[in-house]
């Protein structure tokens, strides 16, 4: 709970200095994601219709190929360009915020009573004030903008299906969102204590190894030079433990994001073999229905990223909150 009052508070920030690009840059994502999964569902859809179509001459002169054609370019274009919208605007926006906490944050170290801290301790605040703004960028960039794309990923794979059966629609739905976020916050729980480790370890080593270089003379002369370069050392493998543990999750999410897709698409597949088999479908909507849920769960997977790096934002809005001045 504390860490999500961390999070929830610098994301009011964010949407306190940009709301309306922030949300723009969301929905485009979202758009770009939808629109993906259209152009593969009518793609399959089109190629199945059209060699089904083929079997016999009455039915391929009544086909129309004109207007599943022009949707599949309208949707390749359309996808072309919210893609590079999206990528303007998301990160024009993030920008924008950013340098706006910047100047908020040297307003708070200028303030009185805050030099003297300054000065006790500036490579380690020096630090703060640089990566710590940066982490804050994983928040909006590679947290909400991922989560509101998959939402409307699931949703739509939802009503796609739904379409067809009521109930297979639903299940997919729920489950894609139930096993995404699921994957996501699970992820974000277990790397707190890394990715603060490894944020605690990379200020160490930066400020170990100016210390290092800074003082080379003085540390020859009073015979610490060895024990320097230890505690240097020392705080690299640190570094490395983190990363390591960090690299680890990070690659237990893909394969539970791939395990979580893959049965999504087998009980698809199962379900359409027996609605065709039943009448109810076609093989061209069987085909559109396994294409739309095996993209369904890629949104999800762009998460895990994301969910590494939420302890790692929520540590820099800790620490930077108390000098964030209006």
């Amino acid at each position: 709970m504390k860490a999500w009052r961390e999070l929830r508070s610098a994301l009011c920030l964010f949407f306190a200095a940009e709301p309306k690009r922030l949300a723009m840059g969301a929905a485009l994502a979202a758009l770009t994601v939808l629109m993906g999964m259209a152009l593969l569902g009518l793609s399959g859809w089109f190629i199945t219709a059209t060699a089904l179509a083929g079997l016999n001459a009455v039915s391929a002169i009544r086909f129309d190929v004109f207007m599943p054609s022009a949707g599949i370019r309208l949707l390749a274009l359309g996808r072309t360009a919210s893609r590079y919208g999206e990528r303007l605007v998301t990160h024009d926006a993030t920008f924008g915020v950013l340098a706006s906490l910047r100047e908020r944050l040297f307003r708070g170290w200028a303030a009185p009573g805050a030099t003297r801290q300054l000065l006790a301790r500036p490579s380690r605040l020096l630090f703060r004030l640089t990566a710590d703004i940066d982490a804050l960028e994983a928040l909006y960039l590679r947290l909400v903008v991922p989560a509101g794309a998959a939402l409307a990923a699931a949703v739509f794979a939802g009503v796609v299906l739904g379409a067809m059966s009521a109930w297979m629609g639903a299940l997919l739905a729920l489950w894609l969102i139930a096993a995404g976020w699921g994957i996501a916050a699970m992820v974000a729980m277990r790397a707190r204590g890394p990715a603060v480790r490894r944020a605690q370890a990379m200020e160490a080593l930066r400020a170990r190894a100016v210390d290092l270089v800074a003082g080379q003379t003085e540390l020859v002369m009073a015979g610490r030079i060895d024990g320097q370069r230890e505690l240097l050392a020392a705080a690299d493998r640190h570094l490395a433990e983190a990363d390591m543990a960090l690299n680890r999750l990070e690659t237990g999410a893909g394969a539970a994001y791939g395990i979580a897709g893959t049965l999504a698409l087998a009980a698809v597949l199962l379900a359409v073999g027996w609605l065709a088999g039943k009448g109810a479908i076609g093989v061209p909507g069987a085909a559109l229905a396994l294409l739309v849920a095996m993209t369904a769960m890629e949104p999800f997977a762009a998460l895990r990223r994301g969910a590494l790096e939420a302890a790692r934002a929520g540590l820099a809005a800790r620490r930077l909150a108390p000098r964030w001045t209006p």
